[in-house]
């Protein structure tokens, strides 16, 4: 391994490693789309909370599950047939070497090239297989949440799972991202330069994408709406959500009297000496 082959891996690694904590300093003051998305989805379980049919909210949450599954699915087959190659044996070493674009080194430099993005492809199957179990008790918690919490819960509840949440979708967002740095360290085969130029352009599209890319620029709209709602203290400052149980005019609950025996067809005519009419009567 030349000088130049160690430092262009020592970029993909430290790039791979704290793209996470390099990320605000490389956005800068536009801030990054991810950040923004954590108080997006908190405002998203504060909702929540204050929603008696949540059905829709879990049915958005099954949706990412089953993403992260595909991912998931997706980069062990990845991996498969990396590792395949890696043992083919000299037979497969001599395919690669003798393509005239290739530059796979000796032997053993071609093992390495191969095991870096191997590494990169198995911790980005443990992100996604985290995520997957991360968004699983984000549903339990979101099923044991009350129907109707009182206020004083409501904030507790929302606050709790958004702390669920938001973990478990950004270890799917670290998942997705081992697919480009797999891509980079792939391109080792192609050379040191390769390995280094893409891997710079690599952090350039995830930067690109987090701070000045058309969906960035949405979420920042998004964001600056939710700061205006965060600002008011929920559930006071939430709009009045209309539960089953409620009626429209002035959203008070609604009074069930509870049966009587005047109000039972079967009670008139018989002189109140039906079955049913006495244990009535009692219970009003």
């Amino acid at each position: 391994m030349s000088p130049f082959d160690f430092v262009a891996l020592l970029v993909l690694v430290a790039s791979w490693l704290f793209y996470e904590r390099m990320l605000p300093i490389l956005v800068g003051k536009r801030g990054a789309l991810n950040a923004r998305m954590v108080q997006i989805r908190r405002l998203w379980m504060l909702q929540v909370a204050h929603r008696s049919v949540r059905i829709a909210d879990g049915q958005f949450i099954g949706h990412t599950l089953n993403s992260a599954a595909f991912f998931g699915s997706a980069n062990l087959i990845v991996m498969a047939a990396v590792i395949g190659v890696m043992f083919g044996g000299e037979s497969a070493y001599t395919s690669v070497a003798g393509l005239k674009f290739m530059q796979a080194g000796s032997h053993w430099l071609f093992e390495i090239k191969l095991m870096a993005v191997i590494v990169i492809l198995s911790r980005g199957l443990l992100d996604f297989v985290w995520s997957i179990r991360q968004l699983n008790y984000c549903l339990a918690a979101i099923g044991a949440m009350p129907d109707n919490p009182p206020d004083d819960q409501r904030r507790i509840w929302g606050v709790a799972i958004g702390d669920l949440i938001n973990p478990a979708m950004s270890t799917f967002s670290r998942g997705v991202r081992g697919y480009y740095f797999s891509l980079a360290a792939a391109a080792w085969m192609f050379g040191p330069t390769a390995l280094l130029l893409v891997t710079i352009g690599t952090v350039s599209i995830l930067v690109w994408r987090q701070s000045r890319s058309g969906a960035a620029e949405g979420v920042s709209k998004v964001f600056a709406l939710v700061e205006e709602t965060m600002k008011m203290d929920p559930p006071t400052g939430a709009a009045p959500q209309i539960e089953p149980a409620q009626s429209i005019e002035g959203l008070t609950p609604r009074r069930h009297s509870p049966p009587t025996a005047q109000a039972r067809p079967d009670c008139h005519g018989h002189g109140g000496e039906s079955r049913l009419c006495p244990r009535l009567t009692d219970q009003s």
